[in-house]
Parts: structure tokens; sequence; C-alpha cells
């Protein structure tokens, strides 16, 4: 996430006061803050910025420490106590000793400073957390906190970063696939899910797990995740898709035709599979690998002689389970 933090120190301008009048309350000093904000963004052709308590509550919890330290300095860490979700945010501080309208004076302190009037003025900024806090010598502390959010028409706000969730496991009737619902910001506090067969929603599989049927095979499965966050619009986001081969409906086992000595051909007969494959070869040798002979015959040599050979097919087919039959032995007299 991108933190694009705009904060700059400017010269309070603090009004000295032999005897200090009643403030306005904090709440109504807020108010005259964000009022005028707004008023000063739409007098330069900017929209208005919205509210969000938990923001106020960080700019006022700043003011009230300001105003009890009597020191004026940005916080070291500005995004503790931010709400989540924000992709850029900013800070403005100041403090007067005005005899009246200080909430007023305030404001117009940040507009006669360049780097606080750009804070104010940020076309990116979305949202403005207000605090106000006077300190025992009646002197005004003040605070504007900045932050953009990825609001929806809803005016619900959007998860700034939305994960990919992934399938694991064997793409195979009866194996139990998994998932991960990937990387979101912010945390989501609630997934649901929803398994797809080649884009339709598989009835009552609606868990993180799903176990494959015969149904699948032939098809595409895929996973919906949609995550909820309280203020936030659910999103949804899709994972790639597993495909789920088909099984040969027939798949015999080969059988090795032909006169079992030495300098004698052998022929492997694969017999009548559905669908029709390509098949590759493998001969052996009492179960091991007899090296070249990968082709539908073999003819037999003199270290076969009182030996087992076998005959190893593999089919293959696009959108198929590889399979594999052994023939039974033949004995090499």
């Amino acid at each position: 996430m991108r933190k694009n933090i705009a904060i700059a120190l400017i010269a309070a301008l603090a009004v000295a006061l032999a005897t200090p009048v009643a403030a306005q309350s904090a709440e109504d000093a807020q108010d005259t803050v964000f009022r005028l904000t707004n008023e000063h963004r739409a007098d330069n052709g900017r929209a208005a910025l919205s509210s969000k308590s938990a923001m106020t509550t960080v700019a006022q919890d700043w003011a009230k420490s300001m105003a009890k330290s009597g020191v004026l300095k940005h916080r070291s860490d500005l995004s503790a106590g931010m709400p989540s979700g924000w992709t850029a945010i900013g800070e403005n501080i100041a403090y007067n000793c005005a005899s009246s309208g200080a909430a007023a004076k305030l404001v117009a302190q940040w507009k006669a400073s360049s780097g606080h009037n750009e804070n104010m003025l940020n076309a990116n900024y979305t949202h403005l957390g207000v605090g106000v806090a006077v300190d025992s010598k009646g002197c005004t502390w003040g605070v504007q906190v900045f932050a953009k959010y990825n609001s929806t028409s809803s005016g619900k706000f959007a998860f700034t970063k939305a994960g990919k969730p992934t399938i694991s496991g064997t793409t195979k009737v009866g194996y139990v696939l998994g998932s991960k619902t990937g990387s979101w910001s912010p945390s989501p506090s609630k997934f649901k899910y929803q398994w797809l067969r080649n884009g339709i929603a598989i009835s009552g599989a609606t868990g993180p797990t799903y176990r494959l049927t015969k149904s699948d095979r032939g098809k595409t499965i895929t996973l919906k995740v949609t995550a909820t966050r309280s203020g936030y619009t659910s999103k949804s986001s899709v994972s790639a898709g597993k495909y789920i081969p088909k099984v040969f409906s027939k798949a015999p086992t080969p059988v090795i035709s032909g006169t079992a000595k030495v300098g004698k051909k052998l022929t492997a007969k694969v017999g009548t599979w559905s669908p029709t494959p390509k098949f590759t070869y493998q001969w052996y040798r009492n179960g091991a690998k007899i090296s070249g002979a990968t082709g539908k015959t073999y003819t037999l040599k003199s270290a076969d002689k009182g030996k087992k050979i076998t005959v190893k097919v593999k089919a293959k087919k696009s959108g198929y389970t590889t399979k594999t039959k052994t023939s039974a032995a033949k004995k090499v007299s």
C-alpha cells in the first residue's frame, strides 16, 4: 500500500493574551474547522471531504496531547490508529491564543502555509478528521488528518487489494481440493466460498475445500471467494480454473502375442480402448526396463532366456487422465 504522507510544519501564529476568554467547545470548534476547510476546497474547485469518526478520534487525541505538553509537533507514526484501507494520508497542526474565533484562525494559519494549504486542497484526499483542544492558558491547538479511501457509490469503502484465490490438490474424482484466499487489504472479517463447475455454482459446495465427484470429469473447477468487512463493499474474486480430466471408458490390459523364444518377435496387442488414445510402449525383463525396447514389438535376445517379459502400455489423450496398463508375463524358454 502506498503511504503518501504529506506532513509540513508551520510556525504557529500565537497571539499572546493577558486574559483569554472562554473558548468554543471542542465539538463546535471541530465543526467550524471542518466547514471552513470544505468551503476553502469548494472555492478552489475541490470536492468536499467526508468525515470519518475514527479519523476524528486520531486527530482529537493528538490535539489533546499537544495541548497538554505545550509542544507543537507531528506524531512519529501518523498511520497509528487510522482506519485501514487508506492509500494516502497527511496531517496539519497549529495553535493560537486568539481571544475569539480560534477555530477559524487555525484554518487561516493553514491557508497561509503552502505545505498545509496543499493538504487542504489536495484533490486526492477524500476524508478529513479534525481535532481541537484548549490548554490551561486558553490557547487552542488544532489538528487536521487527511486520508484517501477508495469509496463506492454506496458510500462504503472498497478493498484496496483483492486477493486472487488459488486451488490446490489432486484433480481426480474422490480427492479433496483445498484453497487459499490470497492477500487482501484491509483484512476481511469473513470470507464466503462458492465452488463452480464450468462457471456454474455447485450446490452445497460453499466451504474452503471441495471433494471432486464424477460430475466434475471433463469440467473446469473454479472457486469464487467473497470478502466482507463492516463499512466496506463486499468484493468477489475468482480463482484460475482446474480442469478435471475424463477417464477412458474402456482400458483393456494389453496382451503379448508371439513365441517366447530367443530370436522370436513378441507383439503388444492393446485391445480396444474408448475413446481411442495414442500409445507408448516399454518392455521389461523380470520387472526391469529393457533399454531401447519402446516399440510395439520386441525381438527376444539371449539375455531374455529364462526371464519373464512384460510390456507396459501408456495411453494418452487430450482431456483424459493418462492411463498405464501392464500385460501378463511371458517366460522365455
